[in-house]
């Protein structure tokens, strides 16, 4: 059995999900908390594209995106958070 973990997402927030498949592989799922009233129509044009690229990016260069994530911890200027 899968165990839950909830996330909050608070006004204006993005998320990209990776799920593990049972049997192999992965999905990518992307959730959003638009809210108009803090957000532009800008704001939430780039947060879509910004999203769905990471999540095209992943599901059709994957070597590049893991070369990217090895790079990543080497970059002491660049602060990702992983929760």
């Amino acid at each position: 059995m899968q165990r839950e973990e909830n996330i909050k997402l608070h006004a204006g927030d993005s998320a990209v999900i990776v799920r593990h498949e049972e049997g192999g592989g992965f999905r990518v799922e992307i959730y959003h908390h638009m809210d108009k009233t803090l957000l532009t129509q800008e704001d939430i044009a780039f947060y879509a594209m910004l999203t769905r690229g990471m999540a095209y990016h992943v599901t059709t260069d994957l070597a590049s995106v893991l070369d990217y994530g090895k790079k990543s911890f080497e970059d002491t200027k660049n602060d990702v958070k992983v929760h």
